[in-house]
């Protein structure tokens, strides 16, 4: 990532830190994660997508795509497998078990 690309979405990043209530809103989106409620989580990446779009690119929708390739051959073993990752990496068209059912493999949950 070039320095100034790099500098702006470190700024981003430091000025989410200091947005009042961000725990408040962290809790809430743990919450609603835990209730089943995708809403706010997918509202929340949308967000974080909006104000740093190439960090979020870098971070979240490229590595899905590596990790897609990569999970279903995980998947394609005999053995049982762990992965894990983040909310952010698990909604939308562009998360994880989206990309996973457009490869045919079928996916529970969100």
């Amino acid at each position: 990532m070039p320095d100034a690309e790099a500098l702006s979405a470190i700024e981003a990043l430091l000025a989410d830190l200091e947005r009042p209530n961000r725990r408040t809103r962290e809790h809430a989106l743990e919450r609603a994660w835990a209730q089943g409620r995708l809403g706010p989580v997918i509202a929340a990446v949308a967000e974080q997508a909006e104000r740093a779009p190439r960090l979020h690119a870098r971070l979240v929708t490229d590595r899905n795509r590596r990790w897609a390739a990569q999970v279903a051959a995980l998947l394609a073993r005999e053995e049982d497998v762990l992965v894990v990752v983040g909310a952010a990496h698990l909604v939308g068209p562009d998360g994880l078990p989206s990309l996973l059912r457009a490869r045919g493999l079928p996916v529970q949950g969100p």
